[in-house]
């Protein structure tokens, strides 16, 4: 079988997010080694060369199961190629998150570990060995499922091979240099997460959000890259009185917006680009409204798919919920409460939201709730399909959001 096609090969065999394989693309193997690696620092496949780097390959998600991620390896087209081959790094996300000191909150979090740590795990699919399939010519890409590995397949060696059932890890790639090119450059790291254990999801689509404190920050390139052309006359949230935000960077100095400070409502007219959250007097329920605004526009872009904001609020029972995410802010909904938001979509919401925002405190809190409650429950939908965890599934979205009925 041979892991290679060029893009246009493919173009009758698309993959699209996690979706299944075509037959006859993948070496699937299973076998666990521990060979020799080149360090993140070195050629790999022929060392420092002229100054000249291989080109930068991509590298996407391709698939899963509950204990295998396949991954696309492309050499762009009009580039280098990848003639020597390429490494691939990887770490649970768990990891990644903390860093090497193992301790979140520090100045290593998001960084990778060195090579000789015992916590990375990496694997060489060398272009050089006899056999290989791995040497691809620029517009070429291969399929590699991790979990799956098999060191008797040429040009192949590995460090660890088993992944757990619906986890996160975060992902990397280089090209090998030559006797022509050095390395590459590293991928952006990518995350990619395993199935349920149970094989079951309860969402046939895949959503992925931020809450406001990162889009502030973790989100931020993605959505300056997206910014201009989304809203080419700027974000404006809030009806009635508005705020508006021309540029993704006026909107980071803005975001994230604390609780506690201002009225929980814009307390005057239309703001342009504020300085911050107090001046507005829009508080918390500002962040996340542009947090929520933002995620169901960007949803797509994100990695999700764009129906996030179709998917109902479900199965609330009053008086039931206490321990519960939907014990909202420590309150047991009631009734009236439960009534008012049972079948309402995250588009509902949202508007729901902007009306309370811009009515100058006119506006009561939407759904009978106090303004606290109102919060904690639009900080749920924000964090429901946690980007930072590979999208991963809340709690609160496998016991409160649906699929709209049909």
């Amino acid at each position: 079988m041979n892991p290679r096609m060029t893009r246009e090969a493919r173009s009758s065999r698309a993959i699209l997010g996690c979706g299944a394989l075509g037959a006859g693309i993948l070496i699937v193997v299973n076998a666990l080694a521990v060979p020799p690696f080149p360090p993140p620092g070195g050629g790999g496949g022929g060392g420092g060369g002229p100054k000249t780097p291989i080109t930068t390959p991509t590298v996407n998600c391709a698939g899963s199961t509950a204990h295998t991620i396949t991954l696309e390896i492309c050499a762009p087209a009009g580039g280098t190629g990848l003639p020597a081959g390429f490494s691939i790094q990887w770490l649970p996300h768990d990891v990644w998150h903390r860093g090497a000191d193992g301790i979140p909150g520090t100045a290593d979090d998001r960084t990778w570990p060195s090579s000789d740590s015992g916590l990375l795990c990496h694997g060489s699919f060398s272009g050089n060995a006899s056999g290989s399939p791995w040497s691809l010519d620029a517009g070429e890409c291969a399929f590699v499922t991790i979990g799956a590995l098999e060191d008797s397949d040429p040009g192949v060696s590995f460090n660890c091979n088993e992944l757990e059932c619906n986890d996160c890890y975060v992902f990397r790639v280089f090209g090998h240099g030559n006797r022509d090119y050095r390395r590459s450059d590293f991928t952006p790291d990518l995350q990619c997460i395993t199935d349920d254990c149970d094989g079951l999801t309860d969402f046939p689509d895949h959503y992925c959000t931020y809450s406001h404190g990162n889009i502030a920050n973790h989100a931020f390139p993605i959505i300056e890259g997206a910014f201009p052309t989304l809203y080419p006359s700027g974000l404006t949230v809030g009806i009635g009185n508005t705020l508006t935000f021309t540029t993704a960077a006026a909107l980071q100095v803005y975001l994230p917006a604390p609780g506690g400070v201002g009225t929980g409502y814009l307390n005057r007219g239309n703001f342009v680009n504020p300085l911050s959250v107090g001046s507005t007097g829009g508080g918390n329920l500002a962040g996340q409204v542009l947090a929520l605004h933002i995620n169901i526009d960007m949803n797509p872009i994100f990695g999700g798919d764009p129906s996030f904001g179709d998917l109902v609020i479900c199965n609330l029972t009053a008086g039931a919920n206490t321990g519960s995410p939907l014990a909202l802010a420590g309150s047991v909904l009631n009734t009236a409460q439960v009534n008012a938001l049972e079948g309402q979509s995250i588009n509902d919401i949202l508007a729901a939201a902007e009306a309370r925002l811009g009515g100058g405190g006119g506006v009561a809190v939407p759904y009978g709730l106090n303004a606290q409650q109102f919060n904690v429950l639009l900080n749920l939908i924000n964090a429901a399909f946690f980007f930072e965890g590979c999208c991963t599934t809340s709690g609160f979205a496998y016991d409160f959001l649906c699929l709209p009925s049909t």
